[in-house]
């Protein structure tokens, strides 16, 4: 949904919270791999799994990071302040709560699995999380509290006929 909104407000950071769903359920991927595969009773399989779940892990954090920094530079090329949009204020709120519940449940899964592979796709949650706090800080940054204002008296007022 994030993507929708994001192309038809042409917002690169709510096309960045969208993009990064991606990487989040690649990482859910590898892990459900990871825990539903098993070495058998090889001990050195179940390892082998553990690693190569770890690194493919990493490599999309590092996709990540890559992608974000490309957001960036295209956000700084245009010379443009995010797009304000009540949209784009909700759904990274709604994506940040999430990721914040997900991320502390995997953390003590990872622990009590003591499990390398889920303590990473902790990290990709905490870096989806970090990724959907920027939106609402630049956002309510970018144009100081005027931007509360404009959602009380542009968007919200008639949008759904609430307002009115």
């Amino acid at each position: 949904m994030s993507l929708r909104f994001g192309v038809a407000g042409c917002s690169i950071p709510l096309l960045g919270v969208g993009a990064d769903s991606f990487f989040e359920v690649g990482s859910a991927l590898l892990l459900l791999w990871r825990l539903c595969g098993g070495g058998g009773d090889r001990p050195d399989g179940e390892l082998a799994r553990e690693r190569l779940a770890t690194q493919g892990i990493g490599l999309l954090l590092g996709l990540l990071g890559i992608a974000t920094a490309a957001g960036a530079a295209l956000q700084l090329a245009a010379g443009r302040h995010p797009n304000t949009t009540y949209p784009a204020l909700l759904l990274s709120l709604a994506s940040l709560a999430c990721m914040l519940a997900l991320w502390r449940a995997k953390l003590h899964a990872a622990r009590a699995l003591d499990s390398r592979a889920v303590a990473s796709d902790a990290v990709c949650s905490l870096a989806c999380m970090k990724l959907s706090s920027v939106v609402p800080a630049g956002l309510i940054g970018a144009d100081g509290w005027s931007t509360v204002r404009a959602f009380r008296e542009s968007e919200l007022s008639g949008a759904c006929g609430c307002g009115e």
